[in-house]
């Protein structure tokens, strides 16, 4: 319950930020026509989008430690003790990203139009610096899967490599870990996506190990999407 009562929080978190989108662009358009030395509020857009892709990142984390340290899939392949040790090491990435991520969505929803060039200039620092440290913590984190988790298992598995370019239309995610809330937008991909469905499987759910992946077609159902936007990002 732990897992999915993060994963929903993580999500609906995402949802609210992908109306940010429209809310900074009319803060930059303020700040632009103001009288100040500071013309170039690009840094704002880079840290929305870097905060959608740590936020997405950060969202799928739960259910895949929900599958890596449940008592199904690799119940086998892990003692006791080698369990609590990966799901610590694991859960410590976890909260090491989620509390900068919350971090760097304070900072893009502060009221920087109405900051002195100074102000600006601080919270630009900021969010310069906490959009490199949430991406170098989803590459952690990434490693800490393939190297750390999967690697030393018997089972082959694979799993899609963390890209820092991430997606800008946040809005456009429908997802859901809960197999009663399939979004009707799964029921209008085009055959040629749905005989693709394996192979886009591994970028939808990044964490997940390929021979799992049609344990799990549920929660993957309704995540077609967020790869074909995602690759088009």
């Amino acid at each position: 319950m732990h897992y999915h009562n993060r994963y929903k929080a993580h999500t609906d978190s995402l949802k609210q930020e992908a109306k940010l989108k429209n809310e900074i662009q009319g803060k930059i358009s303020i700040s632009e026509n103001k009288e100040s030395k500071i013309k170039d509020y690009s840094w704002v857009i880079n840290g929305l989008n870097r905060l959608f892709r740590s936020r997405r990142v950060l969202s799928y984390s739960y259910p895949f430690a929900f599958y890596m340290f449940g008592d199904e899939i690799f119940k086998d392949e892990m003692t006791p003790e080698e369990r609590e040790l990966k799901q610590n090491l694991f859960e410590d990435q976890q909260q090491q990203l989620e509390f900068n991520v919350e971090r760097l969505s304070g900072f893009l929803e502060k009221d920087f139009q109405l900051f002195t060039d100074d102000e600006v200039m601080d919270t630009m620092k900021h969010v310069i610096n906490l959009s490199n440290v949430v991406d170098r913590l989803c590459k952690q984190m990434y490693q800490c899967i393939e190297n750390d988790l999967l690697y030393p298992l018997r089972t082959p598995h694979n799993i899609a490599p963390y890209k820092s370019k991430g997606i800008d239309r946040a809005s456009e995610l429908n997802i859901s870990w809960d197999p009663g809330e399939q979004s009707s937008q799964s029921t209008k991909h085009s055959q040629d996506e749905h005989r693709n469905k394996q192979d886009l499987l591994m970028g939808i759910f990044p964490f997940a190990v390929q021979h799992q992946i049609f344990r799990v077609n549920e929660l993957m159902n309704c995540m077609v999407r967020v790869l074909l936007t995602s690759e088009r990002g």
